[in-house]
């Protein structure tokens, strides 16, 4: 059953990204996911909540597969350099039906 990473990211600098894009589109693949969507135009249709800075959806065939991605060791460091320019909210979501 598919499950889906939805990151939310308040940009503070895009130093890491670069780096950060190349090794993680590896990982996602090698875990069997795809991306849904990367954007940096994000707006609030409804609500008082702040829009982040950029959004990113990930379809993994498996929450297995998504919890995999998120602990593989290539990874991990990529997490960290992420932190060094952004703050992230990543959230894993079960079965949504199409």
């Amino acid at each position: 059953m598919a499950v889906y990473v939805v990151g939310l990211l308040r940009v503070r600098n895009w130093d890491w990204c670069a780096q950060y894009v190349e090794t993680t589109e590896r990982v996602v693949a090698r875990h069997g996911g795809v991306y849904l969507g990367r954007g940096v135009q994000v707006e609030t249709l409804e609500g008082d909540a702040e829009p982040p800075t950029a959004l990113v959806m990930i379809e993994f065939p498996t929450d297995e597969a998504a919890r995999a991605w998120h602990q593989d060791p290539d990874y991990i460091p990529m997490i960290e350099l992420r932190k060094t320019g952004c703050d992230t909210e990543l959230m894993l979501a079960q079965a949504v039906v199409r």
